[in-house]
């Protein structure tokens, strides 16, 4: 009897573990109507930097972060062209927006992270696609300021 009750446990502790985790893609309707939202959202951040006016936004952190994070990525982006697309995933936790951003020197993503029980802003963060040769440049500006840093000390140490 006791086997008996240990292999149905088992038995319903392995069902119970085998609907866990898979991440949903929004419908097609669904996920176009999205995008659109952030193509939205992405027009008037543009234009609320563009303004200054982003201290009027200090009092809500999720979107004053990321008016500074599209503030800060407008250096390397250069002038706001247009939006091109983008996609859009839902999940239990929430809903994740990318949305495709062209720019006079480089292109960006934007990534607009909602919250699923309210709807609320959890984040929202630019990304600026930077081309190989870009990315090992800065790299090798670190690295030689790392190693400069280092003989140095150990010079002054000697």
């Amino acid at each position: 009897m006791k086997k008996l009750f240990a292999i149905l446990g088992m038995i319903t502790c392995m069902v119970g573990l085998c609907a866990c985790g898979e991440e949903e893609t929004a419908g097609p309707a669904n996920e176009q109507s999205m995008v659109t939202f952030g193509e939205q959202l992405v027009a008037e951040m543009d234009s609320i930097v563009s303004e200054g006016s982003i201290e009027n936004y200090a009092s809500q952190p999720e979107i004053y972060a990321g008016l500074l994070s599209w503030e800060s990525a407008m250096k390397d982006i250069g002038t706001f062209d247009h939006t091109e697309g983008g996609t859009a995933t839902a999940d239990e936790d929430g809903m994740t927006i990318s949305v495709n951003v062209i720019g006079s020197s480089h292109n960006a993503t934007v990534e607009i992270v909602l919250d699923g029980e309210t709807g609320g802003y959890e984040g929202i963060t630019t990304n600026v696609h930077y081309s190989t040769g870009e990315i090992m440049l800065k790299a090798g500006m670190n690295t030689l300021i790392g190693m400069g840093t280092v003989f140095v000390v150990l010079i002054l140490i000697s």
